[in-house]
């Protein structure tokens, strides 16, 4: 009597508040679908037996989390995703690309009436970023992870091991990812699976002043042949950046198949003797030193100051049309750049909440939402579709095109980010000489 009575009452309530959901808004509708699905399987316990057959155990891959395979639900699936992400990406009236954001949602809303999308704002970096949150979070109440998050691709190294990751193959329209540029969707690959998919690129490249400079140089030599001078980010995270591009284009390793730093000291000595040298001779500006990032770089050579710099591919976009523009040299000529790259990456492994999130996911790669956000953002965009779409300037473009299919992706590994700056800093100031530089680098890794 106690159990039917129970039941009864139960299912009286989960009809009242049935009325009372159909009043509310779609992005509100989980919290009801949450409630509705807890009463609906004491109601259901009603009417089986009391001890529940255990779920079936899945086995996880030692990195990259498979996806478990889909079983018949009496519950309709969540109609809200989270997403975790910067504020770059909000919707909202209030900036550019943010415009282009909020018409790209709505128009997902719209077609997709029955999702919603929560965007929950992180910093991109650092502490109280999106990867010290993610690995925090992972560790301590995996529960309270998003569904879904935009990240760089740098740091999806990091949370390989967390086997959070879900792969996206199954999940997004295999054209979209075969129209991804292959060094970008290697990059993006773990284990011959799709884990992260980019969505926007920037590369590193040179602008000069064709008045002052009849070619650009392509080499080492070509540059201190020319009695002009050259600058670009020495003094802060991004001139590792300019380091390690030229430090990779020689062959230069950083770590061995464990993880652990493994550094070329042959190829750093030789990195450091070329700054060395341009910097006594003078067509390395003085000025390197001063210069904390490409937007530092970009400003002095906006100024005149200098003949040539290294810039990003945004600064061309948003602001640099008509000027001119070449891969950077190198020792031997041979092209070569670093790349940033962001990326979507699957979290949730609930099959039912893996659908909506790869339906927003695939409406936002749509080569007509990916142009308008490369064009808003002046990112580049990954694919070849939307690539075509996004640059006008087609000389730019197959330019932008060449750099990506040749760019380095930059390592995300701080221990040796700093030992290498310091090594810049050190040989610049003439606080030390390249070879010296590179034995305190050794041995601050080791």
């Amino acid at each position: 009597m106690r159990r039917a009575t129970y039941c009864a009452i139960m299912g009286l309530a989960f009809f009242s508040m049935e009325g009372a959901y159909m009043s509310k808004v779609a992005g509100h509708g989980i919290c009801f679908s949450v409630v509705a699905s807890l009463i609906l399987m004491a109601l259901l316990g009603c009417a089986v037996a009391e001890t529940p057959t255990p779920p079936a155990s899945l086995t996880p891959s030692p990195t990259v989390a498979k996806s478990p395979t889909p079983s018949p639900s009496p519950y309709a699936p969540p109609s809200t995703i989270t997403l975790w992400t910067t504020e770059a990406f909000l919707p909202s009236p209030d900036t550019s690309t943010g415009e282009v954001m909020e018409g790209i949602y709505q128009g997902f809303r719209e077609e997709h009436p029955d999702i919603a999308v929560q965007f929950v704002p992180k910093r991109p970096y650092g502490k109280g970023g999106i990867l010290d949150f993610l690995l925090t979070a992972s560790a301590v109440a995996p529960q309270t992870l998003p569904d879904l998050v935009t990240i760089d691709l740098s740091q999806v190294e990091f949370l390989l091991g967390k086997e959070i990751l879900q792969p996206w193959d199954g999940l997004i329209p295999q054209e979209l990812a075969d129209d991804l540029l292959p060094r970008i969707r290697q990059a993006g690959s773990k284990e011959g699976q799709l884990v992260a998919f980019p969505f926007q690129v920037d590369i590193e490249h040179l602008v000069y002043n064709p008045s002052l400079i009849d070619s650009p140089p392509r080499t080492w030599d070509e540059l201190q042949s020319q009695e002009t001078t050259y600058v670009f980010p020495a003094g802060g995270e991004e001139g590792v950046n300019s380091f390690l591009i030229h430090y990779l284009a020689l062959g230069g390793s950083l770590v061995d198949e464990e993880g652990n730093p493994d550094l070329d000291e042959a190829v750093l000595t030789q990195v450091l003797e070329f700054y060395r040298e341009g910097y006594e001779a003078g067509y390395i500006s003085p000025s390197v030193l001063d210069l904390k990032s490409l937007d530092d770089s970009w400003a002095l050579f906006k100024e005149g100051g200098v003949a040539m710099a290294n810039v990003s591919s945004q600064h061309l976009l948003m602001e640099g049309a008509g000027q001119a523009y070449a891969p950077l040299p190198t020792k031997n000529g041979a092209q070569a750049t670093m790349a940033r790259c962001w990326a979507f990456v699957l979290l949730t492994p609930d099959p039912r909440r893996q659908a909506p999130a790869a339906e927003f996911v695939e409406w936002f790669l749509t080569p007509e939402n990916l142009t308008a956000w490369a064009q808003a953002s002046g990112h580049l965009p990954p694919s070849r579709s939307a690539l075509r779409l996004a640059i006008e300037d087609t000389g730019y473009r197959l330019f932008a095109r060449r750099q990506m299919e040749a760019a380095y992706l930059r390592p995300l590994n701080a221990e040796i980010a700093a030992a290498l700056q310091q090594a810049v800093v050190d040989v610049l100031s003439g606080n030390a000489t390249p070879q010296e530089a590179t034995d305190q680098v050794i041995q601050t890794l080791h």
